[in-house]
């Protein structure tokens, strides 16, 4: 995940910008309230944690102006002040949460990944596509009843896949995912982290589309109307679907759930088709 760090503080601004690169976060970290404006329209970030007492622009400007720029940016104020008014104004202004400083670190991530679950819509904490599971909090993967641990950049990269099963990310965009901008990234370093994840976990658990990027599967999965059954479909680019597990032997429902997906993806007669892909 990148990280936009607005806070001019020595101490505290860089204690949590290493804290955050050990638990495998990107960030690009602004010392005043412009550099952070700056870095914010030239860069694509995915949380911005911002102080409120910053030069050159004080936070509350900041913190409306990322806000008017970009409403849908999770976003954490970190401050040292705990009065309730100034708590009050920076949530008013568009803040997710308010975090007081000095930071408790675990407090400061386990925010964090509770501010993304709510932006993204979830309420669970364990990202998954049907076979896989990752939890953040932990970084621990589990695959096929079996719990693995990874290195922190073989997480991020599974993590920044797993947020959106079944959609191919190119290199450019796991990287502005995994690296800071003054970080310096080797040419194949991508290719490496994925033969590293394929030797733990299978050679087609990360796909490839040549020239454009990797995904992982995205699974769908049926719940028949008898009681314990569950129909996973795979679903690949090309809509082609499969069952990949059938339990207590209903072959039938999976034909029928086949034959009930294919229904509502035929089009309407006298509608466009879709050039083929």
């Amino acid at each position: 995940m990148r990280v936009l760090l607005i806070d001019d503080s020595q101490t505290n601004g860089g204690t949590i910008m290493r804290e955050l690169q050990e638990a495998s976060y990107a960030v690009d970290r602004a010392c005043d309230g412009n550099t952070g404006l700056t870095l914010f329209s030239l860069q694509l970030y995915e949380m911005v944690l911002v102080d409120l007492d910053l030069p050159k622009q004080d936070g509350h400007n900041v913190l409306r102006s990322l806000r008017q720029r970009n409403p849908q940016m999770p976003i954490l104020v970190i401050s040292v002040s705990s009065k309730p008014d100034d708590i009050e104004k920076g949530l008013d202004l568009g803040a997710d949460d308010y975090v007081r400083k000095p930071v408790e670190f675990r407090e400061l991530l386990a925010r964090m990944r509770a501010v993304a679950r709510r932006r993204a819509g979830s309420a669970t904490p364990i990202l998954s596509n049907g076979e896989i599971s990752l939890d953040p909090a932990t970084h621990e993967v589990c695959y096929r009843r079996q719990t693995l641990r990874m290195t922190s950049r073989e997480f991020a990269l599974l993590q920044a896949l797993m947020q959106r099963p079944g959609t191919l990310l190119s290199r450019s965009d796991i990287e502005r995912r995994l690296y800071s901008w003054d970080q310096e990234v080797d040419s194949n370093a991508i290719d490496f982290l994925i033969h590293s994840i394929r030797k733990k976990l299978g050679a087609d658990i990360i796909q490839n589309r040549r020239g454009i990027g990797w995904m992982v599967k995205k699974l769908m999965n049926f719940i028949s109307p008898h009681k314990h059954t569950f129909l996973h479909i795979l679903q690949d680019n090309h809509s082609h679907f499969t069952v990949s597990k059938i339990t207590r032997g209903y072959k039938d429902q999976a034909h029928h759930a086949s034959r009930i997906y294919s229904d509502t993806q035929r089009p309407e007669p006298g509608s466009p088709t879709r050039p083929p892909i």
